[in-house]
């Protein structure tokens, strides 16, 4: 979910995130009524504000497509909001003094926030079914509100549904594996049919085999949610849609299973970094410096990877548990303000930004898994790393078998309950099931 490193810098944060969500209820009353008087503009060229997140690397291909779209639309002016810390408590506050830009960058997990406070533009009857054939169902119902029931969460919703942005890329969990490693310790890379018994199986070999001081088999983060839900749905947990208190979590006996042997990682099996020898290094530091065989991470890790990494790499499926291999899948896109004064050109702004043309844009770098189905690549291996397919085919089959975000209006409240309740976890390494073993 959105929660992944790639928009860390976008995501709520400690108080501002606490006052921003915790407000929800007062200030958006105030949203639903009419704007201030408005001023006719000078001239006939109108102003549209976009407001997103991102790195240099991301606003410095958004600036070129902005001009691209100013082109083919000389009447329009597009204004760039980038906030590149505290996202959504800066989105939140604009909302609230009736300032929302036209167009904003929204995250699959953050959208009923906004959907269900009537801040964003129901785009269903605006997108025909035709239209929406071209992105993986997945991301399509993951912009969709109300959430649909978890066996329907997979497929595309109706015209009659709700849909509250337009999906610019897609995400899901794979591992990235060190390809030097695995050959000096003569142990087969992983692939499709890997399970996590066999990763337990082989990586004593791939200790024995390291180069450097600390060396660990696989990567361990205890927060975002992101990093450890994988394991709780291929353990047979419920989705999101069954979590509605931090308490649920554990009252799942599945759902403690999968986390038990997450948490046996660290505490029983020795593979992944405690919490004192990770210290604040950031896995994607560790995985460059050679000191992890493997790391779970998203597509957002790519560009870095290439620029940075001095050995051999490739990603991998997520391996199997007893359920399979079950990793979220969600998205960020394009979502348009309810009370934008221009809808039909900010509805265009958010169809130009989520093109084909726009999408190989932002995929050239390896920034994003583009949300279309067929797309075409730019292949630019520089010999370091696997071609841009390859790399992409593990997050394609994720989408197959993965969990369709499916938050609710109050995840984030959810999220950080949980992660104050799991702390003795990550500390004891024991899981204490609530109900049943």
């Amino acid at each position: 979910m959105r929660w992944r490193g790639k928009h860390q810098s976008g995501l709520c944060g400690g108080l501002a995130c606490l006052l921003s969500v915790g407000l929800l209820a007062t200030s958006f009353s105030g949203c639903r009524t009419s704007w201030p008087p408005y001023k006719k503009p000078t001239t006939q060229r109108l102003t549209l504000q976009l407001a997103t997140w991102g790195s240099a690397t991301e606003i410095a291909t958004l600036k070129p497509l902005l001009d691209a779209f100013e082109a083919k639309h000389p009447k329009i002016h597009v204004s760039l909001l980038h906030v590149p810390e505290y996202y959504y408590p800066k989105l939140h506050l604009l909302m609230a003094a009736k300032l929302a830009p036209d167009v904003m960058l929204m995250g699959s997990d953050m959208m009923p926030v906004y959907a269900e406070a009537g801040q964003l533009r129901n785009l269903a009857a605006d997108i025909s079914q035709q239209a929406r054939e071209p992105f993986y169902p997945n991301v399509m119902a993951a912009f969709s509100w109300p959430r649909k029931p978890p066996e329907k969460a997979s497929k595309q919703i109706s015209a009659s549904g709700g849909l509250y942005a337009l999906p610019r890329d897609v995400s899901a969990l794979a591992i990235f594996v060190n390809v030097d490693w695995f050959e000096r310790a003569g142990v087969a890379r992983p692939d499709e049919h890997t399970t996590w018994q066999d990763v337990l199986t082989f990586s004593p070999k791939l200790l024995k085999a390291a180069h450097t001081t600390p060396a660990y088999a696989i990567s361990f983060n205890r927060t975002p949610p992101l990093y450890w839900l994988p394991f709780v749905w291929s353990w047979g947990g419920g989705g999101l849609a069954s979590m509605n208190t931090a308490s649920d979590l554990l009252e799942d006996p599945n759902a403690c299973r999968g986390l038990q042997f997450y948490v046996d990682l660290v505490h029983k099996f020795h593979l992944a970094p405690s919490r004192q020898a990770a210290g604040n290094t950031p896995m994607t530091d560790r995985f460059l410096a050679g000191q992890l065989a493997m790391m779970i991470n998203g597509h957002w890790a790519v560009p870095v990877l290439r620029e940075k990494a001095r050995f051999r790499w490739t990603i991998t499926p997520f391996p199997q548990g007893p359920h399979g291999s079950r990793v979220g899948v969600d998205s960020a896109g394009y979502a348009v303000s309810a009370h934008t004064r221009h809808p039909k050109e900010a509805l265009a702004l958010a169809r130009f930004l989520t093109s084909p043309e726009a999408m190989a844009a932002f995929s050239e770098s390896g920034l994003i898994m583009p949300a279309r189905k067929r797309l075409k690549r730019v292949n630019n291996a520089e010999g370091k790393h696997d071609t841009p397919s390859a790399i992409d085919k593990p997050f394609i089959e994720a989408l197959e078998t993965g969990m369709a975000t499916q938050s609710g209006a109050r995840w984030h409240r959810l999220s950080d309950a949980l992660n104050q309740e799991l702390e003795p976890v990550w500390e004891s390494g024991v899981v204490a099931c609530q109900r049943g073993k």
